[in-house]
């Protein structure tokens, strides 16, 4: 279903939905109200991609209306110091947060209309999250595939780290050109070769650990998002790139499991300093799925976190919005490709959402939920 680009945004406008409760300010009650998620955009083959918002999950139960229900999961989020007040950036509101996956910035045609769809979408404070290219090969699974094979002593994994860096100078020479295009190939060729080093000293050893894995992985969101920022800078537009790794904070001791706690106390503080050094910062591009431990280890929110790393950024700065965008409708009562008579939810609580979500929907990330819930996003 090949339809305009300004079609889409419009459908896309249309059909953004808003979770609404009795606190919420006058100013926003003008949104539209909740119905079916799906904002439509185009793939690269003519067919619709979605806009999932996590403000499609209507609040059919009191757990989403009221600040004082008591049946959310369980989550701790501390206050940040009063002696140390927070950025007026982030206490001020009107932010819109937005989520692509890998699909979504998969080639270069699809990260030029995401750079378009983001500046064309209300609202003056956009923070947007990004996945690593997708694609075939998606570059996640291709970091994957590098430093197995050093894992193994197989040195072909210099070839496969070639293939990643030529992938990321195609696509960026398609889309920028001039001291953009400049800058950009210099810090992917300074990563490159800073990680080829890396995986040699690992390829001798013939062996890797847990720290260098998510080092080594999340540099396909430091690259994706330093191209979305140069584009939209491109399209006339200021941006700048926040690598998540210098804001979101997480405890060392839950990194080895599938259940990564954020120190919210630390990121809140963090997310205030980086907006005390970039006061101006237009339409900012944020990486998804890495972090830091409160150490100062590099690390992630483990696959698939990128979702999680949205609701977060969300809740750091208090949102008005979060939306997931994906390439399917939005979310369903089943699996699709497993039941025939799955149809797409028109909306949904937060607890349903978490519900679905933790028995095995893959539409979200488990824990994605829990951080906009918290502050009835």
């Amino acid at each position: 279903m090949a339809e305009s680009l300004v079609a889409m945004h419009s459908a896309a406008l249309s059909t953004r939905a808003a979770i609404s409760h009795a606190a919420r300010p006058a100013a926003s009650a003008a949104r539209p109200k909740a119905v079916c998620s799906v904002a439509k955009k185009l793939s690269s083959q003519g067919k619709m991609m979605s806009g999932a918002s996590l403000k499609s999950f209507a609040p059919a139960k009191p757990i989403c209306r009221s600040r004082n229900a008591t049946q959310v999961p369980t989550c701790t989020l501390s206050k940040a110091d009063p002696a140390q007040p927070l950025s007026s950036q982030m206490t001020s509101g009107g932010w819109e947060v937005h989520k692509y996956g890998g699909t979504c910035v998969g080639s270069a045609e699809r990260i030029k209309k995401g750079a378009q769809l983001i500046i064309d979408s209300p609202g003056d404070r956009k923070l947007l999250i990004v996945s690593a290219m997708g694609g075939v090969p998606k570059v996640t699974d291709l970091l994957l595939g590098v430093l197995a094979k050093a894992s193994r002593r197989d040195e072909t994994f210099n070839i496969e780290l070639d293939a990643l860096l030529e992938k990321h100078i195609t696509t960026a020479e398609a889309l920028l050109e001039g001291e953009l295009l400049e800058k950009y190939l210099k810090v992917l060729h300074d990563d490159v070769e800073g990680l080829r080093a890396l995986l040699k000293a690992i390829s001798i050893a013939g062996t890797s650990t847990a720290a260098f894995s998510d080092f080594v992985v999340g540099h396909g969101e430091l690259w994706s998002a330093q191209l979305m920022r140069s584009v939209i800078e491109t399209l006339g537009h200021k941006s700048t790139w926040m690598d998540a790794r210098k804001v979101i904070t997480v405890d060392s001791t839950s990194v080895e499991t599938n259940q990564v706690e954020v120190i919210y106390e630390e990121s809140e503080q963090r997310m205030s300093r980086w907006f005390e050094s970039n006061l101006d910062p237009g339409i900012i591009v944020m990486t998804g799925f890495i972090a830091e431990t409160e150490e100062g280890v590099p690390t992630t929110l483990k696959r698939n976190g990128s979702d999680y790393s949205a609701t977060i950024a969300g809740n750091l700065v208090s949102a008005d919005h979060i939306t997931i965008w994906t390439d399917v409708d939005g979310v369903y009562s089943s699996d699709p490709r497993k039941v025939k008579g799955a149809v797409c939810l028109d909306n949904l609580s937060y607890y349903e959402a978490w519900e679905l979500s933790y028995f095995g929907a893959s539409v979200l990330h488990p824990q994605c939920t829990t951080p906009a819930m918290k502050k009835n996003i």
